[in-house]
C-alpha cells in the first residue's frame, strides 16, 4: 500500500516513510491494518477492540486504544479521531 511518501507492506510487516523505516508494535500493525484496510470509513473503537484484543481474551482499559492509535497518529500522520465514535484512515 502507497500513500505518497509513505509505503505499507503488510507482507513483512515494514513501513517507510519518506525513504526511513518506521518502527511499530504489532499492536500498532495491527490497528494499522484495520484503518487501511477500511480507509475512507469510520472504523468504531469497538471493532479495535473485538479485533486486537478480545479474541485473545485480554481485558485491556478504554484508555489503552486511545494511547495506542496516539502513538501511531506520532508516527504516521493520516488518522481522523471522530470523537465519542472511532477512528477514520485518511487517504489525503
Amino acid at each position: 500500500y502507497t500513500l505518497g511518501s509513505l509505503v505499507i507492506n503488510f507482507d513483512n510487516l515494514t513501513i517507510k516513510k519518506a525513504a526511513k523505516d518506521i518502527q511499530l508494535s504489532p499492536t500498532e500493525f495491527a490497528l494499522l491494518e484495520i484503518l487501511v484496510c477500511n480507509r475512507g470509513l469510520i472504523v468504531r473503537r469497538e471493532v479495535f477492540f473485538q479485533k486486537l484484543w478480545d479474541r485473545t481474551g485480554t481485558f485491556v482499559e478504554d484508555n489503552t486504544l486511545t494511547v495506542t492509535v496516539s502513538r501511531l497518529k506520532t508516527k504516521l500522520g493520516k488518522i481522523d479521531t471522530i470523537r465519542g465514535v472511532g477512528y477514520r484512515w485518511r487517504e489525503r
